[in-house]
């Protein structure tokens, strides 16, 4: 498994005639995908159940509007779809398995693909309100009170921090301990081994987001794993 692109959403213009809309991203569940459509005037709608079904495929997928999300969405309105998944860890190691390589690297997919979407709320907080980012979307027809404004972005795709060696937002950095880098905030993968140099599965398996300097885990005899520096 891999995550081959470096986007979470897209955006169509909608056109009565059309009902399906691409997305060039990977998601593991439909439910994972959300759309809205964004009038002239730039007042939200959320689509909700009924109104749109998602085909996933390995890397991409597409948003089908039914007759009922057509009838809302009109002509010359922008669709917007984005991944938007729950931030909970739910992989889980096994104690004595030989090392399970597929779930790892569900792991590491889901880790890159809770990253990029942080990078887009942070990127999308000045603007404030509804799926942009700062605020929460309200109900339909109200994109929610704004948002406060969010930290400028280093140079990147859509001003994100790019992924580098050097400190600051975007630092990139293996972790042979279970301590995050001074500064910041990061977003981050760790697991525990023992003596054996034996992975452990059970609690000490930890991925989120944390600011610099704090313990990510502990209770075991070493370390490893990555942590991306997002601002």
């Amino acid at each position: 498994m891999t995550v081959a692109t470096a986007v979470a959403r897209a955006e169509h213009l909608t056109n009565p005639e059309i009902a399906e809309y691409p997305f060039n991203f990977k998601a593991f569940r439909p439910e994972d995908i959300a759309v809205a459509l964004i009038g002239p005037e730039g007042g939200q709608t959320r689509l909700g159940p009924g109104e749109y079904e998602v085909e996933l495929f390995s890397q991409t997928g597409l948003v089908r509007l039914t007759p009922a999300g057509q009838a809302l969405a009109g002509a010359g309105a922008r669709l917007t779809i984005r991944r938007q998944m729950s931030f909970t860890q739910e992989i889980d190691y096994r104690p004595h398995d030989l090392f399970p390589a597929e779930t790892h690297e569900r792991a590491l997919d889901i880790l890159t693909m809770t990253a990029q979407e942080l990078r887009d709320l942070i990127n999308d907080r000045p603007a404030g309100g509804g799926a942009g980012g700062g605020g929460e979307a309200g109900a339909r027809g109200d994109p929610g009170p704004p948002g406060p404004p969010g930290p400028p972005g280093e140079p990147g795709e859509g001003g994100a921090p790019a992924p580098q060696a050097a400190e600051g937002p975007g630092q990139w950095v293996f972790l042979e301990t279970n301590v995050l880098p001074p500064g910041g905030l990061w977003a981050y993968f760790s697991l525990g081994y023992n003596a054996s140099k034996t992975f452990i599965g059970d609690t000490r398996t930890r991925g989120g987001l944390a600011p610099g300097g704090t313990t990510i885990n502990t209770g075991s005899v070493g370390y490893s794993g990555f942590a991306w520096r997002i601002a």
